[in-house]
């Protein structure tokens, strides 16, 4: 009985471990795949969720008779340090709402990390790259198709042609296979016979022409580092130990080096044969010029996160958080750019940085740890290479480490589910393979007291993934109707739009994009009772976006709430390191119609100093001054405007009101008439045009002009009795 119930439990290990590893393999299979083209794909999260349930039953299966100590890697416990603190960070964030996706995509990559940690070997590799192998082609030939125009090329949610998803010709996409084509090199180059070599290196092959014409700088770095590292690593250790690699005699040392080779000989048939040829070659040539946009929003990005990361050094921004703090830090370069771009500041575009601006700088030295710990097990693990094969897989593993790792320094790979996913599988794998460094951890597998906990803590396990799916197919559902939403914004059609883009706040109300955009289809619809709502909704979520701010004062303008719309329009001032000029225009008219001179002047002289040329800007700043009774400031700043634009037809009248404050009658006189030959009938300019000529001692010509002034308006004769210059003419 006791054999039979061994070898019960022994059949059922194995049946367990093969599940969890049919689990993990078909999430490399198809995480690149499964897609809806959108950055931050939640269909790819929710479906690696969904196969991470049944693994877990899987291993809990094949370990419920075994000891009560697990041995893990350590480089374990400084991620699970990361992930806590990143909670504690979400917690304490301006904006939770904003980080809540983030925080269920860091779930799902932390249960395929411990997934591989417990089921996969390093005899498992060779499988990944043949897996690979499927979707490194799908993908890659796609892109390829699209970027000779055979395929169609999608739109992404700015309108660029450029499919933001990871399948077809994208940055994304080129990331993904940044990390996936060492593992498929590696897996070819470790073949025996010739034709499987060759079937291999046409994968790799067409891999690398994807890479070459997607343009994807951070791929190609990350690629080629990959390659370069897997060539260190095999020449390095086999000099410091020949005997280990006495096996490996048969030419794998020659055949890493040849297909760079070819990578190289390949980009440069490209550069010269293809129509695109020169496009690629620019772009590859702009890596090094630091003036180039794409460059210098990086470089901008990383000092907006330094900043955040010296002023939010615990916790940081929150996750999600980086775009919701990055007004407040923004230069006017970034502006600039981000306007040139059209695009979303999201993210730092350096994993590297992006961790201690939204999660802190403990949280930056965790994960900094773990990769140490990760680095550090790699020598042992290229060691242990049993024969040439397992070698050229091993290497490709550590290659694909590299590329994943280099191509963070530029983009935010590490966000995006397939090249995370794919990460934390190759790098739990390799950790749980080169065992340089385990802890041993207690759980109470067995004890009656403790039976109940157990079972809580795996309830609480799965349940927990079943939720983070749930939302995720809810986020994916919600970006679906967004992105729709969108198109029928684009189509001019606003009923249509704003139905769809209220199904996905519907489903994820969490996601301020959503009410700023329905919030612009309600106001192009007339519908600003619903807009201004919507507006203040997306500023609760996005408290310092200076664009919320203007399109809500904006709104409450036309609604007729000025001294609501002014307090936004400020805030708007606040943000924008350098307001457009129609902004301060709006502004300064809305603070001169409400009596706020001081506020109009302060404001106003901000605003001359980038734009001295706008008229616009210093006729309000001119008006507040003489609404103070600074006659001889107002005389200026009109002077100012007739010398930018001696065409003005209305300064003329203004100028010429300021100078009979002045007591400079002639001179008002002469700018007054001017400004008749364009304006005949304004009861106004021969009103002041009598008082100049009045004060002068022309009696004539002002009862003449003043009596124009009253045949056009009589209500202007209670303000002449009051007015001591005309008040004799009144009389007579």
């Amino acid at each position: 009985m006791a054999k039979s119930g061994n070898r019960i439990s022994t059949i059922t290990d194995i049946l367990s471990r093969s599940g969890t590893r049919g689990v993990l393999f078909l999430a490399v299979l198809t995480a690149p795949v499964f897609f809806i083209g959108m950055e931050f794909s939640a269909t790819k999260s929710a479906l690696l969720s969904i196969l991470c349930i049944p693994a877990i039953i899987f291993i809990i299966v094949s370990r419920r008779n075994q000891s009560t100590e697990v041995a893990v890697p350590s480089a374990l416990i400084p991620l699970t340090l990361f992930i806590l603190w990143s909670i504690f960070s979400l917690l304490l964030a301006a904006s939770p709402e904003a980080g809540w996706a983030d925080m269920l995509n860091l779930f799902t990559f932390l249960s395929l990390f411990l997934l591989s940690v417990f089921s996969l070997r390093s005899s498992d590799l060779p499988r990944l790259g043949l897996l690979l192998s499927l979707p490194v082609v799908a993908v890659s030939l796609i892109g390829i198709l699209q970027y000779y125009e055979l395929l169609p090329t999608g739109m992404d949610r700015y309108g660029a042609k450029d499919p933001a998803s990871t399948l077809g010709l994208s940055n994304f996409a080129a990331e993904y296979l940044a990390i996936a084509l060492p593992l498929v090199a590696g897996y070819g180059i470790g073949k025996t016979t010739l034709p499987l070599r060759l079937l291999f290196g046409g994968v790799a092959g067409t891999g690398i022409l994807f890479l070459v014409l997607t343009g994807s700088r951070a791929g190609w770095v990350g690629f080629l580092a990959g390659i370069a590292a897997m060539i260190f690593l095999h020449i390095f250790l086999k000099e410091k130990s020949r005997d280990s690699f006495s096996r490996s005699r048969t030419g794998i040392h020659w055949k890493i080096p040849v297909l760079a080779g070819v990578g190289i000989c390949l980009t440069t048939v490209l550069l010269l044969s293809t129509p695109g040829g020169r496009r690629i070659s620019d772009r590859l040539e702009s890596i090094f010029h630091l003036n180039d946009p794409t460059i210098r929003f990086r470089i901008q990005a990383a000092r907006e996160a330094a900043a955040i990361a010296r002023d939010y050094p615990f916790f940081g921004a929150g996750p999600g958080n980086f775009p919701i703090v990055e007004p407040l830090y923004q230069s006017p370069e970034m502006q600039k750019l981000y306007r040139g771009l059209n695009v979303e500041i999201s993210r730092v575009h350096n994993e590297y940085l992006n961790i201690p601006a939204e999660m802190g700088i403990p949280s930056a030295i965790f994960f900094l740890a773990f990769l140490v710990l990760l680095v550090s097990s790699l020598p042992r693990f290229i060691r242990e290479s049993g024969n040439p094969a397992d070698l050229a897989v091993r290497l490709g593993a550590v290659g694909g480490l590299v590329a994943a790792l280099t191509t963070a320094l530029f983009s935010f790979n590490l966000h995006n589910p397939a090249s995370a996913s794919l990460f934390m599988i190759i790098a739990g794998t390799v950790l749980s393979a080169s065992r340089t460094s385990e802890t041993a951890l207690g759980f109470p597998l067995r004890g009656i007291p403790l039976k109940a906990l157990r079972i809580g803590a795996v309830t609480f396990g799965l349940l927990a993934l079943l939720g983070v799916s749930w939302q995720q197919i809810r986020i994916a559902r919600a970006e679906i109707h967004f992105r729709e939403g969108l198109r029928w914004m684009a189509m001019e059609d606003a009923a249509r739009a704003e139905t769809n883009i209220s199904r996905a706040i519907a489903l994820w109300p969490y996601r301020a994009s959503y009410y700023y955009n329905r919030a612009v289809t309600r106001r192009h619809r007339d519908n600003r009772v619903g807009a201004i709502p919507d507006m203040r909704h997306f500023l609760r979520l996005h408290p310092h976006s200076p664009l919320g701010h203007q399109a809500l004062g904006i709104m409450l303008i036309e609604e007729g709430r000025e001294r609501e719309a002014a307090r936004e329009l400020k805030r708007a001032l606040e943000l924008f390191p350098q307001p457009d000029a129609p902004l301060c225009e709006i502004y300064l008219n809305l603070t001169l119609g409400l009596g706020d001179y001081q506020e109009t002047i302060r404001r106003g002289n901000e605003a001359i100093e980038v734009y001295p040329q706008n008229t616009a800007l210093l006729l309000p700043v001119a008006h507040a001054h003489f609404s103070l009774r600074q006659f001889d400031r107002a005389a200026r700043e009109y002077r100012a405007v007739l010398s930018i634009n001696p065409e003005h037809h209305s300064v003329p009248g203004f100028l010429g009101q300021a100078y009979i404050e002045l007591g400079k009658y002639d001179l008002a006189e002469a700018m007054i008439t001017k400004s008749l030959t364009h304006a005949p009938e304004s009861s106004r300019l021969w009103f002041h045009l009598a008082r100049a000529q009045a004060g002068s001692g022309k009696i004539k010509p002002a009862r003449n002009s003043l009596r124009k002034a009253l045949s056009f308006d009589p209500k202007l004769r209670k303000l002449a009795r009051s007015n001591p210059d005309l008040k004799p003419l009144m009389k007579q």
